[in-house]
C-alpha cells in the first residue's frame, strides 16, 4: 500500500502529455483559451499530487520548481496577449483564432510566448 501511495509514475506520464499538448496548441487551428487554462490546471492538479506523494527532498524542491515554472508560465500566456478585436470576433461567432493572418497582434505575441518557454 505504501508503494502505492508514493509512486509517481502515472502522475509524470500524464504531466508530459500535458506538456505536449501545450506544445501542439501552437499551431492548432482551434480555438485554444480555455482549452489552455484547463490544461494548465490540471498541470497544476498532477504536480501537486506529485509533490504530496514525494517522500524525498529532492523530489519536493523540483516539484517547487516545475509549479514556479507553470504558475509563470500559465500567468504569462494570460496576462500579456494584447486584447484584439479580430480575437474577440472570432470567439464569438466560434471561429478557430488559426483564422487571423499571421500578423495579427495577438497570433505575433501568442507566438513570441511560445518560444520563450520552448514551445
Amino acid at each position: 500500500i505504501f508503494a502505492d501511495k508514493v509512486a509517481v509514475a502515472e502522475e509524470t506520464v500524464r504531466l508530459r502529455s500535458h506538456f505536449k499538448q501545450l506544445k501542439s496548441f501552437a499551431d492548432s487551428k482551434d480555438a485554444i483559451g480555455r482549452k489552455m487554462d484547463f490544461l494548465i490546471q490540471e498541470m497544476n492538479r498532477e504536480t501537486n499530487t506529485i509533490g504530496s506523494k514525494a517522500a524525498d527532498s529532492e523530489i519536493a524542491y523540483m516539484v517547487l520548481d516545475i509549479k514556479a515554472e507553470i504558475e509563470k508560465h500559465g500567468l504569462k500566456l494570460f496576462g500579456v496577449l494584447p486584447q484584439d478585436e479580430a480575437v474577440y470576433r472570432c470567439d464569438c461567432n466560434g471561429d478557430p483564432s488559426a483564422k487571423l493572418p499571421d500578423n495579427d497582434p495577438m497570433k505575433v505575441a501568442m507566438k513570441g510566448i511560445m518560444q520563450s518557454i520552448g514551445l
